[in-house]
């Protein structure tokens, strides 16, 4: 290994976590943590992306392994964590005993707060940073993974430098586009922005991301329910101007091939992460006495569909 190559393992082997190991694969040292009722899957099956990134990964070519085996990662191994934000606490928790003071961990999740969560339980010691995508992928398979559109992440850190934060930074630079936010919270406003204008109605509708963009009438919804989003993000002091809304109709285009993240959920009677992104604006919102009638209506069809669907899928 070189020195510039790093240790990295991926914990969460969805369709974030398969993204990044396909693009990670080729430049640094990389393991790839699963459960182990799912190792022989991993171990058996080559790794393949396709749709705007196609590659092929064979299985000798990844170390698949199980938690129990990161005792022998070195001490300044780059975590990557790809969990859903439901389960964020739990992993990091099990992880914990595994980590140094020369440990790094990227946080991936959708969401408000979750560096904060990650913080708490985790304490300083660890360098944490957030890196939020805007590339579409949905996972077919344990193994098989379609993208759409091309890898861009927003990269944020806490205010104090650390050159573990800048070794990450470098990674990502490596595979995609990297923009630096000024601040974690600034970038977590920013994406959630994105998640609530595209993931309630694009649910609710059982349809691709190209749907808003193709239809006026949810084009103006969509702008309406980003509006509502705007004004509590501005009570807590984000002025979301920088994302306008003519750009975030150009991301949604850009992805419109998409399935978004709670759709692929919905469809497969999964919990989604409704809650930390739509539940805490909403909840945020309703602590700043700001009205958001149109978010509230959404959130509530889509407690109602989740519900409807995890019925569905165990009967």
């Amino acid at each position: 290994m070189t020195s510039s190559q790093k240790n990295i393992s991926i914990i969460g082997p969805g369709a974030i976590g398969l993204l990044f190991a396909g693009l990670l694969s080729r430049h640094h040292k990389l393991s790839l943590v699963v459960k182990n009722s799912s190792l022989k899957d991993y171990q058996e099956q080559d790794l393949q992306l396709k749709g705007d990134i196609n590659l092929r990964l064979k299985t000798s070519e990844i170390n698949v392994i199980t938690t129990d085996e990161l005792t022998e990662n070195p001490e300044d191994t780059i975590y990557l964590i790809c969990v859903k934000a439901y389960d964020l606490d739990k992993t990091l928790s099990s992880l914990k005993p595994y980590l140094s003071k020369k440990s790094s961990l990227i946080l991936t999740q959708n969401g408000i707060g979750i560096y904060q969560q990650a913080a708490e339980i985790l304490g300083r010691d660890v360098a944490i940073a957030r890196v939020i995508t805007s590339i579409g992928v949905n996972r077919v398979n344990p193994t098989n993974v379609i993208v759409s559109g091309e890898p861009n992440f927003s990269f944020s850190t806490p205010l104090e430098k650390d050159e573990r934060h800048e070794a990450v930074f470098k990674i990502l630079s490596t595979i995609g586009k990297v923009e630096r936010k000024e601040t974690i919270a600034f970038a977590e406003w920013e994406k959630v922005l994105v998640n609530i204008a595209v993931n309630p109605l694009c649910s609710i509708l059982n349809k691709k991301n190209k749907a808003i963009v193709e239809n006026q009438d949810l084009e103006t919804l969509t702008l309406r329910i980003v509006k509502e989003a705007r004004l509590v993000a501005k009570s807590e002091g984000f002025i979301l101007d920088q994302l306008s809304d003519q750009d975030l109709l150009d991301k949604i285009s850009n992805s419109r091939e998409n399935v978004c993240s709670t759709l692929y959920d919905l469809r497969n009677g999964n919990k989604t992460e409704l809650e930390y992104f739509l539940g805490r604006v909403i909840r945020i919102a309703n602590s700043n006495q700001i009205k958001t009638p149109i978010m509230k209506t959404l959130y509530h069809l889509l407690k109602y569909y989740e519900e409807s669907m995890k019925l569905k899928v165990s009967s």
